[in-house]
């Protein structure tokens, strides 16, 4: 009984957890779209729509600040001539508590990585 009930829980929250990790790769694969039709690498730099960059990349730890602080952060990240942000999951934060998830508020990275929020070209999630 209480196994079984167990075992249909994790597979449950496994099943959660692989559709949101796809729904931000979906996510960043739609921006990539959006903003760059070509993207190559020379093994020196990245070619973006026929034009080699080298991109700058900063962090912006979505737990750390409010949801409603995100926009402005992506704007001075913009304004400071970044390219990209850089963040990572904080899996101890949205797992908190074995089998318990929390991506709400400062944990919600789908809100995070909207196109809406932000304002760069691109996004790099580790």
């Amino acid at each position: 009984g209480d196994v079984y009930k167990r075992q249909i829980y994790r597979i449950a929250t496994n099943v959660y957890i692989i559709t949101q990790i796809m729904l931000i790769l979906f996510l960043i694969l739609f921006l990539v779209q959006i903003f760059c039709r070509d993207v190559s690498f020379d093994g020196r730099a990245f070619i973006i729509d026929g034009k080699r960059r080298l991109l700058i990349s900063g962090s912006v730890h979505y737990p750390r600040s409010t949801p409603q602080m995100w926009p402005k952060l992506f704007h001075a990240a913009k304004a400071g001539g970044l390219d990209v942000v850089e963040t990572y999951v904080f899996w101890n934060g949205h797992e908190a508590t074995e089998n318990e998830f929390d991506f709400a508020e400062r944990y919600d990275i789908v809100r995070f990585v909207n196109p809406c929020t932000l304002r760069l070209s691109l996004i790099h999630i580790s």
